[in-house]
């Protein structure tokens, strides 16, 4: 990654958005992540987030990306009530009409709700100390170099929703 400063920002909040907030922790002195919506506690529907009442689940590869970036994910999620069970074992799959026998694969999967996920994540993303949200702006627009070949900043607007209890 070729860096020009020492300050990236992300637009959203959501799972894109903390996943590649903490990947960029790494590299840049700060992180901001601007979001539309005022984020709510975990485990709270989100405005900006329409689907996020259907269940969501984490297949294994992507379980295991989380316990690599957030050590100890699987057991801070189930602990506090998500369910790991076994991808092919504990589901039933059906494809095309054809449902496939349940075996065990050995491959542990996380079900949830999307804002319990999402709520745990962004917990996780936001006690990083070069991470700070502004929560409850949107992006005006895109600032940039005099020659307009690259994005040097983001003009920002303040709160766009009502903060809870207002």
């Amino acid at each position: 990654m070729r860096k020009t400063s020492d300050h990236a920002i992300v637009f959203g909040a959501s799972l894109a958005g903390l996943l590649t907030a903490r990947v960029l922790a790494e590299v840049y002195k700060q992180v901001t992540v601007v979001e539309r919506d005022v984020l709510p506690p975990a485990g709270q529907q989100r405005k900006g987030v329409p689907h996020g009442r259907h269940l969501h689940g984490l297949h294994p590869r992507g379980r295991e990306i989380l316990d690599e970036l957030f050590p100890g994910f699987t057991a801070e999620v189930t602990a506090a009530g998500a369910v790991c069970c076994d991808v092919l074992a504990d589901a039933q799959w059906v494809l095309s009409g054809h449902q496939l026998k349940q075996r065990h694969a050995g491959l542990p999967a996380l079900l949830a709700s999307r804002p319990f996920l999402e709520g745990h994540v962004r917990e996780r993303v936001f006690r990083l100390p070069n991470v700070r949200v502004l929560d409850g702006h949107s992006v005006a627009g895109l600032l940039a170099a005099r020659e307009g070949r690259k994005v040097t900043g983001a003009r920002v607007s303040g709160y766009v929703s009502s903060p809870p209890g207002c």
